[in-house]
């Protein structure tokens, strides 16, 4: 069923079926980004003055303190980004459901 450029009346107003599909994207990547911020906040902050004593600039502490410390989401958000790439059909893909 194509509901893309389509429009529903209710309510009074009009909403347009792109709108509601960007709105549910916007949605998947705001719960990514909880995640992120999250792991981010679990890291313990000692690392990070450990790191700048040590002389470690912004970018140094990010790609030895930061990405380290929340590697276990990013492969968890990969895996399930991936899946959802997979699980999603295409138009010209040989195999329909």
């Amino acid at each position: 069923m194509q509901i893309i450029g389509q429009r529903a009346q209710g309510m009074g107003f009009t909403v347009w079926a792109g709108d509601l599909h960007a709105g549910g994207r916007l949605a998947e990547h705001g719960v990514g980004t909880i995640l992120y911020l999250s792991a981010i906040t679990g890291i313990n902050p000692e690392l990070f003055e450990a790191a700048k004593i040590d002389g470690a600039n912004k970018l140094q502490q990010i790609w030895h303190v930061t990405l380290p410390g929340i590697r276990a989401t990013i492969v968890v958000l990969l895996i399930l980004n991936v899946g959802q790439m997979m699980n999603k059909r295409h138009p010209g893909s040989a195999v329909h459901r």
